[in-house]
């Protein structure tokens, strides 16, 4: 997860909360693409992601077990201490690390860019920037797998995040199939328990060029 000064949050309790919850629907879905895709020609490719905002590992854990190289970035130095930490590292785990803003990631070429719910927390200068760096790395045939904000979504107007509406989205994903869009207004409990309502685009497509 990246920070800003308006979107706080206890991370200690954050990542205890949800370390072990389910991989996100977007990276089940990515998984599942690529599993599908190599499958029917017989590939035992290892495939490259970067996991963008890895928190406490959920997404990262679920590309690991399915034997994956995993390159979890976050800009806090707690979330990196905590996968480092966690038990239920699968053996053998081809698992590296970045502590930082997604404006200065070291970026590597790359099969999937996951980044689950931490994209919209940056500024709109940071995340046009971080958009173009990742259609840059990812191989041609390689998936970008994330959540982006809504105009809907109660934190809209904030300082320091982005939020789209349908038509940019389409624009950003000029050069790609896209293979999931699902777009979702609800009225639920953040990870803290607070009452919240979200608008959300659920993304998963496969870079043509």
């Amino acid at each position: 997860m990246t920070r800003n000064q308006n979107y706080e949050r206890n991370w200690s309790v954050y990542y205890k909360k949800t370390y072990n919850r389910p991989p996100r629907l977007t990276a089940k879905f990515a998984l599942k693409c690529f599993n599908t895709e190599y499958c029917k020609k017989n590939n035992t490719k290892r495939f490259f992601v970067i996991d963008l905002g890895c928190g406490g590992g959920r997404d990262a854990f679920e590309f690991l077990k399915n034997g994956w190289k995993v390159l979890a970035i976050d800009s806090e130095i707690e979330a990196i201490k905590f996968l480092q930490n966690r038990e239920d590292r699968p053996p053998e785990a081809d698992l590296t690390f970045q502590i930082a803003k997604f404006k200065e990631v070291d970026w590597q070429e790359c099969d999937l860019v996951n980044s689950s719910f931490a994209l919209p927390l940056m500024p709109q200068n940071d995340f046009c920037g971080v958009w173009q760096n990742i259609k840059k790395n990812l191989k041609t045939g390689g998936r970008i797998s994330c959540q982006l904000f809504g105009y809907k979504d109660e934190w809209s107007g904030r300082p320091g995040m982005t939020f789209h509406d349908r038509a940019s989205i389409f624009f950003l994903l000029k050069g790609f199939q896209i293979e999931m869009f699902l777009e979702e207004e609800i009225d639920s409990e953040t990870v803290l328990g607070k009452r919240k309502f979200w608008h959300l685009f659920h993304l998963v497509a496969r870079k043509m060029y």
